[in-house]
């Protein structure tokens, strides 16, 4: 059976009856393990800590092999001469970057250049800023603590530089050797220690899993969106596009695949019948033409998973550098999903059309018009029903999500069979010339096939168009997060004496700022009258908010960048009351919600607070954000200073000197580079977006081509018997452009209506102020016909070369 299986495999190939088939199945899997081994490289995890780990951890990382970096990161003062300047120092060891890679500069007009590997001992490296403000240029000798280091260099980018607020500072950077010398570090110190650990997919998870539990208070186990909250929303939602491209991509290329083993197996019946008159069982065919798709589906899937991981290096090579920690190297996890995702669109998709070519009778060898009888339609719609729900449950790891997203596909595929019916047999009563009445009669002659490839051209169509108006949406909506004036610095350290004045200077010299806003430093103690750590699981996402002291503000108003979702915000006559609004996530870490209590603790006093509103924040307004905000003048007794951010023009950044001589007790941070990083990470994922793009086009015209050769064989009949009665070539022309113009317009408008009704929770799953685009209900509708009547015109162009005679004997 196997080898007879392979020489009719062969043999198919050869024709080409099976190359629709498998190209729609390598694109599935292409797509799915494409933006699965991406994903699941991200998905790593480093440590931060306020202390040095215990010998415990790296001796037990070593034990796995895994390779550790050591980073500690300080403020203290430097000084040139008579000069000085509060910086943030970052020591590194041997093998720092794990990730990415240094760029440095030998003077400030320099251009910069790629490096690898720390400081030499004895040196440090210096951002532009440390030196313009001390006047320094390489070779230049610096007192940092009880050590003198000299300049080596111009540090122009970190691949691994935060977004906090310590990272906006001035920074300098040396070797980890050098840091004993210094003496900055004494008992009483603010250091942070952070460790990096890179190795095996196996080594790596193990020791997360391991080291979980055995976190202490003040340290972190920390994933991309902690580390870098600059840049984890865009990450985070261009994952989700990602994920959800691929998907669709997969779901396309099922339609495809269930459109050409349809056609595969129709024009088998008459060799299924010959083998059933010889004596072959029903289930001996059905093993030998299964055969034949297993062998050329798993070779599919095989070719995809490789095609898959040459695909996410161009992802990786694209917007892998926003990571900054090591990718390891690909795992076998989203292989096996990929070649799971292929053979289950493989069963679902193939089986019902070989249990009916099983089904064949023998007696076909003489009357060919006899077809098998369907199987049961419960088996069909189940198995699809079935697959896809499994599929999505696989890609989402959310049930009650997949289940709502195989209803909501149900839905939509009985709306374009339901809408299409209804658009035809409007249609068909719109007078015309005798091409536009055949085209109708024959679209109307067969409404299961019309209405099958009208739902499969318009869900096709719908993906397509879900894709391109949510990838523009999601990249003005990425552009728009930075605007020209976009805040680029920050002053903190603001005096609540100098809040007025400030405000006054600041408009007087026509500086716009984001608001100043007082900030208090406490600790999250209590809920509800329990200790906190008690009442959250060790490796909780709400631990860190008990771990270290939050920043804590009250307002009299909202912030734009901030949007109620429960509750209510702070009435006039609350003033001074104890009342707070929590932002969603963290209230949701902390498994709280409205009316629920917190107490803070502030040194020797303790506030406990009533939660009356949950907010969500915009972190990416680089304008001050505040998990927890108090009602209006709520802690004012406790010592506090403000925070507020502004933009200054390029060219008026001399006016800063003015600004710190009027306020000398200001610090100022500049956030011109976290600025260019995000820049250059909103191109970089836009580049993504349109690279994982191409794989719905592709899908999508597989789908077209498939729809149609699915109805080749018809055509080519109906062409046959109308020419042998007279009607010339171009009235068979005009009629089947007129047929594909009319489908793929019909299509494209029911395929916009569901576009829309998707869009409009993909807007919500994607954090996008829904829009109101014409474009999308006016462009499918032409891009379908134009599609579908390009397809057409290219697979019946034979249909018109043939004479009707050779046509007939071949039907």
């Amino acid at each position: 059976m196997m080898r007879q299986a392979l020489r009719m495999l062969r043999r198919e190939w050869r024709s080409g009856e099976l190359r629709l088939l498998v190209i729609a199945l390598l694109l599935a899997v292409t797509a799915s393990c494409a933006v699965g081994f991406f994903t699941d490289r991200v998905e790593r995890a480093l440590i931060r800590t306020t202390r040095p780990i215990a010998g415990e951890i790296p001796a037990h990382a070593a034990s796995l092999g895994l390779i550790q970096s050591e980073q500690r990161t300080f403020r203290s003062m430097l000084l040139h001469g008579d000069a000085m300047l509060l910086t943030g120092v970052k020591a590194v060891d041997e093998h720092y970057p794990m990730k990415g890679e240094l760029r440095l500069a030998a003077d400030r007009s320099a251009p910069p250049r790629a490096h690898a590997g720390p400081p030499l001992a004895g040196t440090l490296w210096a951002e532009p800023r440390v030196l313009e403000q001390l006047d320094l240029k390489p070779g230049d000798l610096l007192e940092l603590g009880a050590s003198q280091l000299r300049l080596a260099a111009v540090l122009i980018h970190e691949p691994d530089r935060g977004g906090g607020l310590f990272s906006l500072q001035p920074r300098v950077m040396i070797h980890l050797d050098d840091l004993a010398a210094t003496q900055l570090i004494q008992p009483g110190s603010r250091i942070f220690y952070r460790y990096l650990y890179s190795g095996s997919d196996s080594a790596v998870a193990s020791f997360r899993d391991w080291l979980k539990p055995r976190l202490q208070p003040g340290q972190d186990l920390l994933d991309i969106n902690d580390e870098s909250p600059s840049i984890s929303g865009t990450l985070s939602r261009a994952q989700r596009y990602l994920n959800l491209s691929g998907l669709l991509a997969a779901a396309m290329a099922a339609i495809a695949i269930g459109m050409a083993a349809r056609r595969y197996t129709e024009r088998h019946y008459d060799s299924a019948a010959m083998l059933r008159s010889f004596g072959l069982s029903r289930a001996k065919i059905l093993r030998l033409f299964g055969l034949q798709l297993l062998l050329a589906g798993a070779s599919a899937a095989l070719l995809g998973v490789a095609c898959g991981w040459l695909a996410q290096q161009g992802l990786v090579a694209i917007i892998g550098q926003m990571v900054p920690i090591a990718l390891p190297a690909a795992g076998i996890r989203p292989a096996l999903i990929g070649i799971a995702t292929g053979l289950l669109i493989l069963l679902a998709t193939t089986l019902p059309p070989l249990l009916q070519l099983a089904a064949v009778a023998p007696l076909r060898v003489l009357r060919r018009e006899l077809a098998p009888l369907p199987p049961a339609s419960a088996l069909i719609y189940g198995l699809a029903l079935l697959v896809g729900t499994l599929l999505l449950w696989l890609y989402s790891g959310d049930l009650a999500l997949a289940l709502l997203i195989g209803a909501a596909g149900i839905g939509g595929a009985l709306l374009l069979a339901g809408g299409g019916w209804l658009l035809l047999r409007l249609v068909a009563r719109l007078p015309g010339s005798l091409a536009w009445r055949l085209a109708l009669k024959n679209l109307l002659r067969h409404p299961r096939a019309s209405l099958s490839q009208l739902a499969a051209f318009g869900l096709t169509l719908a993906a397509m168009a879900l894709i391109l108006v949510v990838r523009t949406d999601l990249l003005e909506d990425w552009r728009r997060q930075l605007p020209a004036d976009a805040p680029n610095h920050f002053l903190i350290n603001i005096q609540p004496w100098e809040n007025a004045p400030l405000a006054d200077y600041l408009a007087e010299h026509q500086i716009q700022h984001s608001g100043i806003y007082p900030m208090v430093r406490g600790r999250l103690t209590h809920i509800n009258g329990a200790p906190a750590e008690q009442q959250l699981a060790p490796d909780a996402p709400g631990r860190r908010a008990t771990r270290r002291e939050l920043n804590l503000t009250w307002s009299t108003e909202l912030a734009p960048d901030n949007r109620l979702t429960a509750g209510r915000w702070f009435l006039p006559a609350e003033r001074g009351q104890p009342l707070i609004s929590v932002e969603e996530k963290l209230a949701a870490d902390l498994h709280i919600g409205l009316g629920d209590r917190l107490r803070f603790s502030f040194g020797d006093q303790t506030i406990d607070a009533e939660v009356t509103s949950l907010r969500r924040l915009d972190w990416r307004s680089l304008r001050p954000n505040f998990f927890v905000i108090f009602a209006p003048d709520a802690l004012a007794e406790l010592p506090s200073t403000a925070i507020t951010s502004f933009y200054l023009a390029p060219e008026r950044q001399r006016e800063l000197s003015a600004l710190l001589q009027r306020f000398p007790t200001l610090t100022v941070l500049g956030v011109e580079q976290l600025l260019d990083n995000i820049r250059r990470i909103v191109a970089q994922v836009s580049l993504a977006v349109e690279y994982v793009l191409l794989f719905v086009l592709a899908a999508g015209i597989t789908v077209l081509f498939a729809g149609l050769s699915s109805s080749i064989d018809e055509r080519l009949q109906e062409a046959a018997l109308l020419r042998s009665l007279g009607a010339r070539s171009a009235l068979l022309r005009r009629m089947l452009q007129l047929e594909f113009l009319l489908l793929g317009g019909l299509a494209g408008l029911l395929g916009a209506l569901l576009a829309w009704s998707a869009s409009l929770w993909l807007y919500h799953l994607l954090e996008i102020e829904p829009r109101v685009n014409l474009t999308l209900w006016l462009a499918t509708p032409l891009a379908g016909a134009l599609l579908v009547g390009l397809a057409g015109h290219l697979g019946t162009r034979r249909i018109l070369k043939q004479s009707p005679l050779s046509l007939l004997r071949n039907l």
